[in-house]
């Protein structure tokens, strides 16, 4: 009801929803008629205790009590009921109209009070469909006692049909017992002669009056709806559930024949009721029950018939009721009426109708509980899925009948498929009615509405093999004519079968509100048309392929529908095919619950493909090859499937040791782009990663130049022409477009095709450069010694120092140097270095503790324990030798008093020798001054001691003599006794026994036991004692002058001799040590000495002995207790002067020894510096240097030590000099230069040379002749595909590059030809893997070239292609995702060219690639080319979701630009985030260029357009200034929403980076929104992120990593001493300008322009080293800063080492001829740049190779003059030696011959009539041992004049007039390869009759075949030809 408002004390609204009318069904059923109401306060002031009250005639009182409502609320009330009085609703025969009342209270006062009308219906009044039309199941009264009477009738019709009687409804769980039930009780009720009547009289405004089961059932008379409703009751009186169908006007039955029920009580999808009535599913039976009151016999199954034809009966259905499941929602039915006196009843008889009804349809059900195990899901049913297309333009999907579909008239399909099957051909006729059958409005046939006219026909010409059509005889012939050819067409063009015989259609919508139904076939049966003459027409039969399920059907449902046929895979067999019905009834029993949808019997022949049907196919077709490829079969297992053990290539390595001419790079090439040619030449598989500007197309471009150098084969495939175009710009533009085939889907023509073939079939043969190799080795020389000097200067040593840090390191620090020996200096490292640096700048902290060592009192003490027993000790040692230095100065003085002799030095070796001389003097028994003299005499030394030891041996001898003989023996003369023994000895034996006997009795008195043995040793004796006396007696009184008493005469005490003159001998040495270090006369020292003694030397020493022993112990304690103390300590003691220096030490260090524990801490780091060999560190430290200092001083002479070491080391570095090294540079660069157009050169004439000369006529029937046929002929009657299959030898020579898009790559090359050696996909981010597969299955190697950080692929159609529990087996995005994903090896493109301004890709560089692009900074680097314009407006979020005012504002800017002279120059590209946005941008601007005829001109006919692109499609497109428009932003409200539309989608920050990497020049965003707008915290979109960052970044107008200004950073390096130098000439000198890795080592402001530079500086340093190539150092880096506009020169390190004032000379110099000439000034690199070649390769100069037959050669006969007379055998035979001769002259000039014609020859020579066995047998005698028999000799020889003479023979010989035997088979052989080399490929026939023809056989005879075909095997068998199904090729080819 509509709201009524009131007012007065109270201002309120009030609206009230309730039923209009009620039956007595409705109370019984307790059905809700009052809804709710709402009351609204719409006044100021609160509503207290609101009463709402209800109240009418007929209805019960009810009442509501809310006790407030505020101000401006509004209250729902749903608490209160209308019930009304049943008693009167039971009573009612008529309806009545009644009201009732409500009213509103306010605290007691009435504010609000109405009369609502209300409608009270009748008993038997239904309410009809608009108000609750579930309330008809109430009128359904199974329990009627009158029903049990027809269930009697029933259950003897059941018996009869079945004999069972029984009413068992679902208990068999048999759906067609319950349909035999179903019908007996249709029977029964016809059997009641039931009446159709008009609906009884009724004057009600709703609804309609029925008459109930009793009143039918007597008075015989009913409607559809009265004897619906009965058959209902009827049906569920018997335990079967049943359904009400409603029509417009019209009403019948249905029932159920499974135990099921609808979801819903009251459905409106008539497709649910035919799905579940067909067979198959069998689930529910309709039936027409205005049929039971019919005359005619109408059947059961007539009465089914026509209830569902009625229901297909478009815009007829209107709703159907379950009644079952009203039950279950309490809707009962309604109880029986009985009148008081019983006249309710009226008994008629009715009419008799016969029983109709004999047999019942028995309909087939299928159990469709499948086993629910999950289908394994492969990569390859993935990549199937994703090559579908769901677009309604696919016929496969959206189905209409036309001339691609041609309809069939369809009954029992299943059959027809059967049929089919067979393999038989059917013939299709058109329609056999008179009138034209016209479809639907939807353009569909429904051959179940012509069933009982047209089914016994159709089915009976099926079984003749005919099958009729719904088309007119003239409609179908050019129906079957175009699907004819267009099937031939697609299968030529395409390798794919597109045509297919249809079973069943599902229809289905779009939307649940979608009016329009689809149709999309079900099973694919393949089939092929054939065109047969008379009256056949056209025939069709399947294919050897298996029926399919239409696959883009079931994949459309899956995802975007969520329905899924389970049972499905594989599809379900019968015993003639697949089990048809079965499938269908799967399928409608998946779609059941779908409204509208249903499944249609239709069948027909159609053409059904799709965009990449291609591709599709190939998948599908080719499961077994695909994984036979390694790289697929990685990407179905995600795993790689293959290892690779060779090392990636390394640029710098390859720069050291490979030459220029290993590779072809015609174009010019960083280190990035290097590596990846050189990994893809190795046939390496890998991803290369190319960021925006890096030169990915000039890679690809060196990738395939050097591939097809190396003589393989690529395949370069992209999605975008655009792509590939650039590509082949490139390949044509370095003169490989001869040899390179484009074939992209976009314009792959025949003709365009035929003109490529022809442009390279008639390439140009030019000679291969001759300076090629040697350009190649000098340019590689050259390159060395520009890397000699690199790694001399950076390469660190085995210490690990290099050339360029020591110069660096020396000239950094200033102040002094220390320097270490060059035995340290090799030991230290550069690990080693830095310690001692931090060790030693460590020490001043230590300081802080200890004191500086310099003026510490402690100093000198360095103790080296910390330990309290250590320290202990020290401090004890210290008061020791303390105590025994002042007891020594005191004894020192007396020692002077009473020797005579100072103590000097004064030291410790000073004390030492006053001890030793104390105790030497005290060791002396005689002292005088003839004994010093003596002893100082060395030679009279000696002498003493000869006679001392004489004197000694004697006496010992002599006691020894003694003790055996008596002392008289002494008297004896010795010499007397030798002689007489010596003279017995020589006497004869008994002289001799007699003298011995006799001399020993003369011995024998002084010893008698002496015998003869111990004569010998006593005469010894005896003489030494004589000799020794003699010597002694000679100088007695010597020796009693010198020794006195010791050396009385025959008492001499030698012992105490010899010790005497050893120990004054000690004492002269140290009177001479004290001479000599005091530098005095011995002679007055000893004269002193010996006068201070008394003459009395005992005396002397009695005196002063005790003192002269405790000076020597005082010495003794202090030279231990010194040892000791330097053991446990490391002190420093004085040299000299102890009395005056090392005593006042001591005191110190024992006053001050508390301070010990602090000191320690600078003794232990000076032990370890001194441990380290540091010495000189110590002693500066100690010299008063701080640690910083020492550091400094020992890290500067180090450095300066090696690199003198390093430069002197090597020649090189010697003579270096800048300027010279520079000319090198400068050569390299034009040699390269030189050698890139040799290249392409060289690359040219490889390629060509791979053609076939083609210097005989082409065969027909080979692959050169097939193609200059369809070349000749435009490729009339045949196809791309066809010529492709037909030259697959040929093609790969002719092109063994091609370039196309994935669909082209299945369209025309067939899997099972010879696979690529590289396929190199280019933008592969945005290809899907589904659609590179089909390319990679065609190669061994894959290049996936493409950047992840880019957009991935895009696709109209976008869904979710696989179920989340199926997300595991899907692919990532793209190819290049799913192969980084899969970690394939990959290389990166580093080196960034686009952008002429850093800041224009330093946003992306930083946040999308971690800065590892390499970029080049500007001149004008201090600013930034990325700004912002803040834009006044607002975004029209709720409109037109735009936004004008940045629309208005790009616009303008571009009008401005195109007005100016200057700007117009700069190219333009607007990007937008929303493609409302570009709309409306491009609709303004073509709006506004209307206005400028001329500027509209300009725009068309610039040479880059002014693009409009969105972001979503600005991939691949750049331009000088890019205009970006956010669009989004504010709204009018102010408020920003979070919604960027694709940014915030996953992958957002992809599509920012491709957006804002597109300029060249400058980028300008045109936003209404500023970064601070964007609130992060709403949104996790790495999208929106950026945007807010990029905006920032804007807006800053700054670099975001700004350059460093000289001086402000104190980095040690060359860069800033260099700058410092600048700088303090009046420059401002920035360093290290970039912001990426590469930097501008320095960079001088123009002092007149300070945003400029006009002078870069780049050294020598580290960023030099790393730069990986040489190429990279000298050539790419220097060329594109020349571009860049940089005025550039270096620096050179060892120039600055030897002299920096004659570089700081050169730079100002510089400067100041820029000054003079302008910043755009000469220099190195700017010549270098214009001297580049950039010219399209051309070979107009070159010299042409003449193409000739090389193979083919004239006979030479040997000059042999013949016998002039007529010989006969016996002449020939006996003549043996000239016919050896003449043999050999024959051999040697015709070789090779065979034995046959040497014969002839022979035989001519000598006028033989004929050969005989007698001339064979000499000739072979003569042959056999003399010449080479070749190894294909056979019965026929073929004879050399030796072996190398046949090696390497290719020729064959013409107009030689042999006979074919004669001609030897190597040269047959050698014609057969040639024709195959020039005809590429033929058949076996064709190859003999060509081989026979170019050896001057014309016709073919048994010889000529039998010799050709032995050559042939021979070729085959030595695989150096291949025979393949008839046809011939060679190996070569083949490889």
């Amino acid at each position: 009801m509509y709201p009524q408002q009131f007012e007065g004390n109270y201002s309120g609204e009030v609206q009230l929803e309730y039923l209009p009318c009620v039956n007595y069904a409705m109370m019984h059923n307790h059905i809700a008629v009052f809804k709710f109401c709402t009351v609204m306060n719409m006044g100021d002031q609160d509503w207290s205790m609101v009463r709402i009250f209800i109240d009418g005639e007929y209805i019960k009182p009810a009442e509501s009590v809310i006790e407030m409502i505020q101000a401006g609320q509004t209250l729902k009330v749903n608490t209160l009921k209308i019930i009304v009085n049943a008693d009167k609703l039971i009573e009612l025969t008529e309806g009545v109209d009644s009201s009732f009342k409500f009213s509103l209270t306010i605290d007691g006062e009435v504010a609000f009070e109405h009369e609502y009308p209300f409608y009270l219906m009748a008993f038997d009044q239904w309410t009809g469909v608009s108000v609750l039309p579930e309330l008809l199941a109430a009128f359904v009264t199974p329990n009627h006692p009158l029903l049990s009477r027809v269930s009697i009738n029933a259950s003897e019709f059941l018996n009869q049909w079945t004999g069972n009687s029984a009413l068992d409804e679902y208990q068999t769980q048999n759906p067609n017992r319950v349909r035999m039930q179903v019908a007996a009780i249709y029977e029964a009720l016809r059997s009641e002669a039931l009446v159709y009547a008009t609906p009884p009289a009724s004057f009600e405004a709703y609804g309609q009056r029925i008459r109930l089961v009793e009143k039918v059932l007597t008075e015989k008379l009913g409607t559809c709806m009265d004897l619906t409703l009965l058959f209902a009751s009827c049906l569920e009186a018997n335990g079967i559930h049943s359904l009400l169908v409603l029509l417009k006007g019209h009403i019948f039955v249905g029932a159920w024949l499974t135990n099921d029920v609808y979801s819903k009580v009251v459905g409106e999808d008539a497709s649910f009721l035919l799905k579940g009535c067909a067979d198959g599913m069998n689930e529910i039976v309709l039936v027409e029950c205005t049929s039971l009151t019919s005359s005619e016999k109408v059947s059961f199954d007539d009465a089914v018939h026509i209830a569902e034809n009625e229901v297909k009966q478009e815009g007829s259905f209107v709703l159907f009721v379950d009644v079952f499941r009203c039950r279950l929602d309490n809707i009962r039915p309604l109880p029986l009426r009985i009148s008081n006196n019983g006249a309710w009843q009226v008994q008629n008889e009715g009419v008799e109708h016969e029983n109709a009804t004999k047999t019942v349809t028995q309909l087939s059900h299928f159990d469709l509980n499948f086993d629910d195990t999950k289908q394994t899901i492969t990569k390859q049913i993935i990549w199937e899925r994703k090559l579908l297309d769901f677009s309604l333009r696919n016929n496969l999907i959206n189905t209409k009948v036309g001339r691609r579909v041609i309809p069939f008239i369809s009954f029992d399909i299943d059959h027809l498929e059967d049929h089919l099957q067979a393999g038989e051909n059917y013939q299709i006729l058109p329609s056999p009615t008179k009138n034209k059958i016209e479809p639907d409005q939807y353009c569909i046939y429904d051959s179940s509405l012509y069933k009982s006219n047209l089914n016994q026909l159709v089915v009976s010409e099926l079984q003749n093999k005919r099958i009729f059509s719904y088309l007119t005889d003239a409609e179908l012939q050019n129906a079957l004519k175009y699907v004819y050819r267009t099937s031939r067409i697609s299968l030529e063009e395409n390798g794919a079968n597109s045509l297919f015989l249809t079973l069943g259609l599902l229809k289905w919508y779009e939307t649940e509100k979608s009016e329009m139904p689809r149709f999309a076939p079900i099973l694919l049966l393949p089939v092929e048309i054939i065109r047969r003459g008379g009256t056949s027409g056209y025939v069709i039969r399947t294919r050897d392929e298996d029926i399919i399920l239409n696959i883009t059907l079931v994949e459309l449902l899956k995802q975007q529908y969520h329905v899924l046929f389970k049972g499905l895979d594989p599809l379900p067999k019968d015993e003639s095919g697949v089990d048809v019905k079965l499938i269908f009834t799967i399928i409608r029993n998946s779609i059941r619950n779908l409204c509208g949808w249903d499944v249609l019997e239709e069948s027909a022949l159609g053409l059904f493909s799709f965009n990449k049907f291609v591709m599709w196919n190939d998948i599908h077709s080719n499961a077994d090859k695909l994984k036979e490829n390694k790289i697929i079969a990685s990407l179905m297992e995600n795993k790689i499937q293959w290892t690779d053990a060779e090392t990636d290539s390394d640029a710098r390595c390859i720069d050291k040791t490979c030459e220029p001419k290993d590779f072809a790079i015609p174009v010019d090439v960083d280190s990035s782009q290097m590596e990846a040619v050189v990994e893809s030449g190795k046939g390496k598989s890998f991803v290369l990663h190319g960021p925006p500007g890096t030169g990915k197309s000039q890679t690809i471009t060196n990738m395939i130049a050097n591939a097809l150098y190396k003589g393989k084969r690529v395949l370069f495939v992209a999605e975008k022409m655009a792509a590939l175009s650039v590509v082949q710009s490139r390949l044509s533009k370095i003169g490989l477009a001869p040899f390179c085939l484009e074939m992209h889907s976009n314009k792959a023509t025949k003709s365009h095709f035929l003109e490529q073939l022809q442009l390279a079939i008639d390439v140009i043969h030019i000679q291969s450069p001759a300076e090629f190799e040697k350009l190649s080795y000098e340019l590689f020389e050259r390159r060395r010694q520009l890397l000699d000097y690199i790694e001399l200067l950076h390469k660190s040593d085995s210490s690990g120092f290099s050339l360029y840090e020591c110069i660096t390191n020396y000239l950094y620090i200033d102040g002094e140097e220390l320097t270490v020996s060059d035995d340290k200096l090799e030991r230290i490292s550069r690990d080693k270095l830095s310690e001692i640096r931090e060790s030693l700048t460590d020490i001043d902290t230590v300081f802080k503790v200890s004191g500086h060592p310099k003026g510490n009192p402690l100093s000198g003490l360095y103790l080296t324990d910390s330990s309290r027993e250590s320290l202990d000790t020290v401090h004890y040692l210290l008061q020791r030798i303390l105590s025994v230095m002042e007891e020594i100065v005191e004894a020192k003085k007396f020692f002077v008093e009473k020797i005579g002799i100072k103590v000097a030095p004064d030291n410790l070796d000073g004390y030492i020798w006053m001890g030793k001389t104390c105790k030497t003097l005290l060791s002396l028994k005689v002292l005088n001054k003839t004994l010093l003299d003596t002893v100082g005499n060395q030679e009279r030394l000696e002498e003493l001691k000869y006679i001392s030891n004489c004197g000694k041996e004697r006496d010992e001898v002599k006691a020894k003599l003694l003790k055996s003989f008596r002392e008289e023996i002494l008297q004896l003369n010795a010499f007397e006794l030798r002689q007489g023994w010596e003279n017995i000895l020589q006497k004869w034996f008994l002289p001799r026994f007699f003298a011995k006997r006799s001399y020993l009795r003369r011995l024998r008195m002084y010893n008698q036991s002496i015998d003869e043995s111990q004569i010998p040793e006593f005469l010894d004796s005896l003489e030494t004692v004589l000799r020794q006396d003699k010597v002694v007696k000679d100088h007695s009184q010597e020796l009693s002058d010198i020794f006195g008493f010791i050396a009385r005469t025959d008492h001499e005490k030698w012992d105490d001799i010899l010790n005497t003159l050893q120990n004054a001998n000690i004492l002269y040495q140290l009177f001479v040590e004290y001479s000599q270090k005091n530098e005095i006369f011995l002679t007055g020292l000893i004269s002193d000495f010996t006068q201070n003694i008394c003459a009395d030397w005992n005396s002397f020493v009695l005196s002063y002995g005790n003192f002269f022993n405790k000076i020597n112990d005082n010495v003794t304690a202090l030279h231990d207790a010194l040892n000791k103390f330097k053991k446990v300590c490391d002190a420093v003691i004085p040299n000299d002067n102890f009395e005056m220096e090392l005593l006042p030490i001591l005191r110190r260090w024992q006053d001050n020894f508390g301070k010990e524990k602090d000191w320690y801490q600078w003794c232990l780091r000076r032990s370890q510096l001194l441990d380290q060999k540091l010495d000189k560190a110590v002693d500066f430290i100690e010299n008063g240097h701080t640690g910083t200092e020492a550091a400094d001083a020992i890290f500067k002479g180090i450095n300066h030590q090696k690199a003198m070491k390093a430069i002197d080391s090597d020649e090189r570095l010697r003579l270096f000099n800048g300027m010279l090294y520079e000319e090198i540079i400068s050569k390299y660069r034009r040699m390269t230069s030189d050698f890139q157009e040799l290249t392409k050169k060289e690359l040219y004439a490889r390629l060509a040379g791979r053609i076939p000369s083609l210097t005989m006529e082409a065969s027909a029937n080979s692959e050169v002749g097939i193609l200059k046929r369809n070349i000749a002929n435009g490729g009339r009657g045949t196809s791309i595909r066809r010529i492709f299959d037909q030259i697959p030898t040929l093609l790969p020579k002719l092109c063994p590059c091609m370039l196309m898009s994935p669909i082209s790559v299945a369209q025309y090359i067939d899997l099972n030809t010879e696979k690529f050696d590289l396929v190199i996909f280019d933008e592969a981010s945005q290809m899907p893997t589904s659609e590179a597969v089909g390319a990679i299955a065609r190669g061994n190697a894959l290049v996936v070239v493409g950047d992840p950080k880019q957009m991935p692929p895009t696709s109209f159609f976008s869904s979710s292609q696989v179920d989340d529990d199926e997300a595991e087996f899907d692919d990532m995005e793209s190819i290049l995702d799913d192969c980084i994903s899969l970690a394939i090896p990959s290389h990166y493109l580093t080196w960034h060219y686009r952008s002429k301004h850093e800041s224009l890709i330093t946003f992306s560089n930083m946040n999308y690639y971690d800065g590892k692009l390499f970029t080049f900074p500007s001149i004008d680097d201090r600013m930034s080319k990325v700004s912002v314009v803040h834009i006044n407006g607002i975004y029209d979020k709720g409109r037109t979701r735009s936004n004008r005012a940045e629309a208005l504002a790009i616009v303008g800017e571009i009008m401005r630009r195109l007005k100016d002279e200057d700007l117009s120059q700069r190219s333009i590209g607007v990007v937008s985030f929303s493609q409302v946005q570009k709309d409306l941008i491009e609709n303004m601007l073509t709006d506004e260029l209307s206005k400028y005829p001329e500027l509209e001109q300009k725009v068309s006919q610039c040479d880059e357009p002014i693009f409009i692109k969105n972001i979503e499609n600005v991939q691949g497109d750049e331009r000088d200034v890019i205009l970006f428009s956010v669009g989004y932003g504010p709204d009018s409200n102010g408020n920003v929403s979070m919604n960027f539309g694709p940014l915030n989608n996953r992958g957002g920050e992809r599509r920012l980076n491709v957006a804002v990497s597109r300029a060249r020049y400058e980028m300008i965003i045109y936003s209404t929104l500023r970064a601070e707008q964007i609130d992060l915290k709403h949104t996790k979109s790495k999208g929106v992120e950026g945007l807010k960052n990029f905006l920032a970044f804007a807006e800053r107008g700054t670099v975001v990593f700004p350059t460093t200004a000289a001086g402000i950073k104190n980095k040690r390096n060359l860069v800033t001493l260099i700058a410092n130098e600048i700088a303090e000439r009046g420059y401002k000198v920035d360093t290290q300008v970039g912001s990426s890795h590469f930097k501008v080592d320095m960079a001088v402001v123009d002092p007149n322009n300070a945003n400029k530079y006009i002078l870069g500086i780049l050294c020598d340093g580290e960023n030099y080293y790393e730069t990986k190539t040489t190429r990279d150092r000298e050539i790419v880096q220097p060329s594109v800063l020349t571009m860049l506009h940089w005025n550039v020169m270096r620096v050179w390190s060892v120039d600055w080492y030897e002299n920096k004032e004659k570089v700081i000379d050169r730079i100002m110099s510089k400067l100041d001829d820029i000054k003079h000439n302008g910043v755009e000034g000469c220099h190195l690199e700017q010549q270098f740049a214009s001297n580049i070649k950039n010219n399209t390769f051309s070979i107009n100069d070159e010299s042409v190779v003449k193409q000739v037959n090389n193979c083919e050669a004239e006979y030479v006969f040997a000059d042999i003059t013949p016998v002039c007379d007529s010989s006969d055998i016996d002449t020939v035979i006996s003549s043996a030696s000239a016919v050896s001769r003449q043999l050999r002259d024959i051999i040697i000039t015709e070789q090779p011959i065979t034995n046959t014609l040497l014969y002839k020859r022979i035989s001519h020579i000598w006028n033989l009539n004929r050969v005989t066995s007698r001339l064979q047998i000499m000739i072979d005698s003569l042959l056999t041992s003399n010449y080479y028999q070749d190894t294909l000799s056979d019965t026929i020889k073929i004879y050399w004049e030796n072996a190398n003479s046949s090696n390497n023979y290719i020729s064959y010989r013409i107009n030689s007039n042999r006979d074919i035997l004669d001609i030897p088979i190597v040269e047959v052989m050698n014609a057969a390869r040639y024709v195959v080399s020039q005809q590429i490929s033929l058949p076996v026939e064709d190859l003999k009759r060509l081989t026979s023809q170019v050896l001057g056989f014309s016709r073919k005879g048994t010889n000529v075949d039998y010799s050709t075909g032995r050559a042939v095997s021979n070729l085959i068998s030595r695989n150096v030809l291949i025979e393949k199904n008839g046809i011939i090729f060679s190996m070569e080819t083949s490889s």
